[in-house]
């Protein structure tokens, strides 16, 4: 219905906003209460919290930061309701204005959309955190496979039925979760070669940083970066490099990904806002 546009299209636009930002710091909150340095980048409708944890995480830690995000979300949602005098369960309540439109799909149904137990969603996260206390280290790719599988068979229920209104939304996680199986199969490997394809380069680098594989990262991502100049790419070797204590080559990666990239102002914000990068920024204001 906010399709169309209009004043129900501005409130929707607002409110996924402001409940986007209050999905990440739910996330942002949980880290830090595990003792992770967490960072939320900002961008127009979209945020995204990275955090760095300072030590191997238990696997009730990984699942509440999945869980914190759109528990808030839903939370936040009901108590504005709540406030509009609005029953979340009334659809005439609901229907009853833009606003309330809005808030109860930003901020309701959306943030429940995210507990649906696939990944990447943060109800597919949950699951395999959970799965990896029964089974450590194999929760999340057998979630992926769980996920691709049901994933492809509710694309295949919506052009049966003509319910074709979420494919696009389904084919786009399917596309995450098949280059999220190539990349955990290659880190099976003891040595992982760049394929040519900078989406799947990039996701095995970040990979290998978030598997606390910093040398394999830099070495990975060196070769990466010489077959297809990225400035992602050069962005979290540089994270590897400073997670290794070599301060001069993040820098001379930072610098290379000022050269390669093409928004300087955007890969400037990157590096500020990422929590092991940021007090580098200095250093490229000088380049």
């Amino acid at each position: 219905m906010f399709l169309y546009g209009g004043t129900i299209g501005l409130w929707v636009a607002a409110a996924i906003g402001v409940f986007t930002l209050v999905h990440e710091l739910g996330h942002a909150f949980a880290a830090r209460a595990t003792g992770a340095e967490a960072a939320i980048s900002l961008d127009f409708l979209v945020a995204y919290a990275s955090y760095q944890p300072s030590r191997e995480l238990r696997w009730w830690e990984r699942a509440g930061i999945a869980l914190s995000g759109p528990l808030l979300q839903v939370a936040v949602g009901l108590i504005v309701l709540a406030l509009m005098r609005v029953n979340p369960l009334s659809e005439t309540d609901i229907s009853s204005s833009d606003a309330s439109i809005a808030i109860w799909w930003a901020g309701v149904a959306l943030g429940l959309l995210n507990l649906v137990p696939l990944l990447p969603l943060d109800g597919g996260a949950l699951v395999a955190s959970v799965l990896d206390a029964f089974f450590p280290g194999k929760g999340r790719v057998w979630m992926l496979y769980t996920s691709l599988v049901l994933s492809a068979g509710a694309l295949v229920v919506m052009f049966a039925t003509g319910s074709t209104g979420l494919a696009p939304f389904i084919i786009f996680i399917m596309i995450f979760q098949y280059q999220s199986l190539s990349a955990e199969r290659a880190l099976q490997t003891a040595a992982i070669s760049p394929t040519g394809d900078p989406e799947t380069d990039l996701f095995l680098v970040t990979s290998l940083v978030s598997n606390q594989r910093y040398r394999d990262a830099v070495d990975f991502g060196r070769a990466a970066y010489t077959q297809c100049p990225n400035d992602q790419v050069a962005l979290h070797v540089a994270r590897a490099s400073t997670l290794l204590g070599d301060d001069h080559s993040a820098v001379a990666w930072l610098r290379a990904g000022l050269r390669s990239t093409l928004s300087q102002e955007r890969f400037r914000e990157a590096v500020r806002s990422n929590p092991e990068l940021a007090h580098f920024s200095t250093a490229l204001d000088t380049h």
